[in-house]
Order: C-alpha cells, then sequence, then structure tokens
C-alpha cells in the first residue's frame, strides 16, 4: 500500500469565501491504493488503484497508512480561559 497527495485546488482556485490564509494554501487530498508502478521514490508522480477499485494519479509521498490526527501543542491561556468558563457556569472556583 502506498498513500498518495492530490492536490485538488492550487493556490489561487479556492472558493473566493474562504478566508486569506486559506486561499494561499492548496487543497491537499491523500489517497491510498496499490502502486501500479512497481518502481517509484518520494515524490513521483505514480497511479495507485484504490481499495474500490478506482486508478488514481499523485505524488507519492512517505506518509503512514494509518491517518494521524494532531491539535498542536498546548496552549496554556486555554487553560486560564477554562477556569473562567468554569467559575461563570458553576460559581465560584467549581
Amino acid at each position: 500500500m502506498a498513500v498518495i497527495e492530490i492536490v485538488v485546488f492550487p493556490v489561487g482556485k479556492r472558493a473566493p469565501q474562504v478566508p486569506e490564509d486559506t486561499k494561499n494554501t492548496p487543497l491537499i487530498a491523500f489517497t491510498k491504493g496499490w502502486l501500479i508502478d512497481q518502481e517509484a521514490k518520494v515524490g513521483d508522480t505514480v497511479t495507485v488503484r484504490t481499495m474500490t477499485d478506482r486508478t488514481v494519479q499523485g505524488t507519492l509521498t512517505n506518509r503512514g497508512l494509518a491517518p494521524v490526527h494532531t491539535y498542536g501543542g498546548f496552549v496554556p491561556e486555554l487553560l486560564e480561559i477554562h477556569k473562567q468558563v468554569r467559575s461563570v457556569l458553576f460559581g465560584g472556583d467549581a
């Protein structure tokens, strides 16, 4: 199995109502599948066959097959906001 990257909408082709920082970032899709091209290295344009038997072309990545989610590092300010919200909702130092 391999993971490929496909640029769905390049910079400048995003919807007009999206925020400015989003407009300056391409919309990228990642697709898993079996390499049809037997020999390839990361960065090559390859074709894969997906579980649903579609053939899709994209750039080979070195991403793992399992999805990885991250919401960034700890933000100390959010801890203070959490205390304030609890105080407003439940009173005192709840």
